[in-house]
């Protein structure tokens, strides 16, 4: 009985050793990544709830890239945060560049048009119908066409894992 007891008291270290690597492994690997949020869904920021309610919004996100010739990539970026985002209006407008820390979520990857196909509408005449109400543009990037059919790769950032670094576009 005594060995019994030895051989389970040293083998629950290794299950747990075990249990622990394997979450471990198949946690979300962090990226870092640096550009600018270039489209918003205007209803997702209007149904922030305060206090500890966690709150989602979904952006696109024009991650820069290193290479001059390289086409700009369009990434799906959804902030989960408690409150009111820190990333409010006046900081959207200035389209500033941050630096994030992101996971990959494949499970929420999607397509432009899906994107917005899946924003919530406001509830007034002039947004009945209108897709371009469902996904605003920001200022500079006002003009950028997305095709419906370009893949968004989904990316996932905590409000600690977000850090504004200068407010003059990279267009």
């Amino acid at each position: 009985m005594k060995k019994l007891s030895r051989t389970f008291v040293g083998v629950i270290p290794i299950v747990f050793l075990g249990l622990v690597t394997t979450t471990v492994g198949n946690e979300r690997v962090g990226r870092k990544m640096r550009g600018q949020i270039i489209a918003y869904r205007p209803a997702e920021r209007l149904l922030q709830m305060s206090s500890h309610v966690l709150n989602e919004e979904a952006f696109l996100f024009r991650v820069n890239s290193s290479r001059s010739n390289s086409q700009p990539v369009v990434v799906k970026l959804v902030y989960e945060h408690f409150g009111y985002s820190d990333l409010g209006d006046d900081v959207l407008r200035k389209t500033p560049t941050l630096q994030i820390s992101v996971h990959p979520d494949p499970t929420c990857d999607e397509t432009y048009g899906a994107f917005v196909d899946s924003a919530p509408a406001l509830k007034t005449d002039e947004a009945k119908g209108d897709a371009s109400a469902k996904i605003i543009f920001i200022e500079p990037f006002q003009n950028m066409k997305l095709s419906a059919e370009q893949p968004l790769e989904c990316y996932r950032l905590q409000s600690s894992g977000l850090r504004i670094e200068a407010s003059t576009p990279r267009r």
